[in-house]
C-alpha cells in the first residue's frame, strides 16, 4: 500500500508541476503521461516482476536503469516546485505570467538538468570504494591490530564477479588482521548469484572474517544463507562474540555482534538485538569491537560495554538533502565517526550499494581501516 501511495503522489506532482504547465499537442502529453507514470510507478512494477523489492531478481541494468530513471523525476518534480513558487512570487509582484514556449523551456531545462545530476549520481555509484583510515590509541588496545571494516555491500544481479573480485583484493592488499562486515552482505537468492558472492572466499585476514546480519539479510531469507557463510569461512556473530587470540595464547580483544531488528519479523527462532546474549562471557580487561547494521544503536551498544562499535545501514546517506533525512531516521548517525559517553563509532557509507537507490552525490563507496595501537 505505502508503494502505490508514494508512487501516486509522485506521478500527480510530476503533472501538476511539469506536464501540467505546458500546452502540447495531445499525442506528446499522452506519452508524457504514460512515461511519468511508469517511472512513478517503479517500485510495484518491480515488486511484481522481480518478486522482492528489496532484492529484486531482475537483472542488474534494469534495475539500476529504473532507478536513476526515478531519481530524474524526484528531482525534476522538486526543481519544478521552486521553479513554481518562484514565478508564483513573480506574477504576483510583477504582474506578468509566463507564456508557454518560455513554460516549455523551462520544462526543457528542469528535465535535462534532473537527467544529468542523476546520471552523475548513478555513475558515482559505480566507483570502486575509497580507503578511509582511522587510528585509535589505547592502554588496553594489542600493540599493533588492523581491522577492515566493509558494510553494505549488496551483493545482487547489478554486481559482477569481477566488482567483488577487485573489492577482495582491495580488501586484501590492506594486510588486515581480522575483516568485519556489518551486514546487507547480499540481496537476493543464492542461487541468482553464486559466482559473485562465491569471490568473497578468497578475503583474507590474519584472524579472520566476521559478519553480522543487515536487513536485507532476512529479506533474503537469512535461514537459507547459513550453509554459505560457512563455505565462505564468514563467521557470523549474530548476538555472540568471539574473543581472538594470538599465536602464543594471548587474548588480543573481543568481536561482539548484535542482529538487526528486522530479525524480529522473520522465523520463531530469530531475535532482534540482544545485548546481554552479544557480551555473555566476555573478559572486562579487553576491548570489545562491536558489529551492530545500524547505527542508531550506537546508545545501546555503548551502555553494554562496546569500546568501538562499527556500523553501516545509511550507505552515507548518498545525496544532499535525502542525507539529513537519513541521519534523522538513524539517531542522528549517517556517516563517519561519532561519540557517545566516551566510547567510539564508526558508520560506514557502505562498500557497494542497494540497486534499489543507486545514486551516489558526495558521500563515496568505502573501506573503513582502523588501527589499533597501544597507549
Amino acid at each position: 500500500m505505502i508503494l502505490f501511495v508514494f508512487a501516486l503522489i509522485l506521478f500527480s506532482l510530476s503533472y501538476v508541476v511539469l506536464i501540467r504547465q505546458i500546452r502540447s499537442n495531445a499525442i506528446l502529453r499522452l506519452i508524457l503521461i504514460v512515461l511519468f507514470l511508469l517511472i512513478s510507478f517503479k517500485n510495484p512494477i518491480l515488486v511484481i516482476f522481480g518478486g522482492n523489492l528489496l532484492a529484486p531478481q531482475l537483472p542488474g541494468p534494469i534495475v539500476i536503469g529504473a532507478s536513476a530513471a526515478q531519481l530524474a523525476l524526484i528531482i525534476a518534480v522538486f526543481f519544478g516546485l521552486v521553479l513554481e513558487l518562484f514565478l508564483f512570487i513573480v506574477s504576483i509582484v510583477f504582474k506578468v505570467r509566463a507564456g508557454n514556449a518560455f513554460r516549455i523551456c523551462l520544462f526543457l531545462m528542469v528535465i535535462t538538468s534532473a537527467s544529468c545530476i542523476s546520471f552523475i549520481a548513478t555513475c558515482n555509484a559505480d566507483l570502486p570504494p575509497q580507503n578511509t583510515f582511522y587510528t585509535f590509541r589505547d592502554a588496553k588496545y594489542p600493540d599493533s591490530f588492523r581491522i577492515v571494516h566493509l558494510t553494505d555491500t549488496h551483493i545482487g544481479t547489478n554486481v559482477s564477479p569481477e566488482r567483488v573480485r577487485d573489492i577482495v583484493r582491495q580488501v586484501n592488499e590492506l594486510n588486515p588482521d581480522v575483516i568485519i562486515h556489518t551486514g546487507d552482505i547480499i540481496d537476493g537468492k543464492y542461487e541468482t548469484i553464486a559466482p559473485q558472492v562465491d569471490e568473497l572466499k578468497g578475503l583474507k585476514a590474519k584472524y579472520g572474517v566476521y559478519a553480522v546480519n543487515g536487513n536485507h539479510e532476512y529479506y533474503s531469507s537469512a535461514p537459507d544463507w547459513e550453509h554459505v557463510w560457512k563455505k565462505l569461512n564468514i563467521r557470523m556473530i549474530n548476538n555472540a562474540n568471539v574473543t581472538i587470540t594470538d599465536d602464543f595464547g594471548r587474548k588480543l580483544l573481543v568481536l561482539a555482534g548484535v542482529s538487526d531488528p528486522a530479525a524480529r519479523k522473520y522465523g520463531l527462532n530469530m531475535s532482534g538485538p540482544d545485548y546481554e546474549a552479544a557480551l555473555d562471557g566476555v573478559d572486562g580487561s579487553l576491548p570489545v569491537i562491536m558489529l551492530s547494521h545500524r547505527p542508531a544503536e550506537f546508545p545501546n551498544c555503548a551502555t553494554a560495554g562496546a569500546d568501538i562499535t562499527f556500523s553501516g545501514h545509511t550507505h552515507g546517506g548518498m545525496i544532499p538533502v535525502l542525507k539529513q533525512i537519513v541521519a534523522l531516521t538513524n539517531g542522528g548517525y549517517v556517516s563517519g565517526y561519532y561519540e557517545h559517553k566516551g566510547k567510539k563509532m564508526i558508520t560506514g557509507n557502505g562498500t557497494i550499494l542497494w540497486a534499489g537507490f543507486y545514486a551516489r552525490i558526495n558521500d563515496p563507496a568505502e573501506i573503513v581501516v582502523v588501527d589499533l595501537k597501544k597507549k
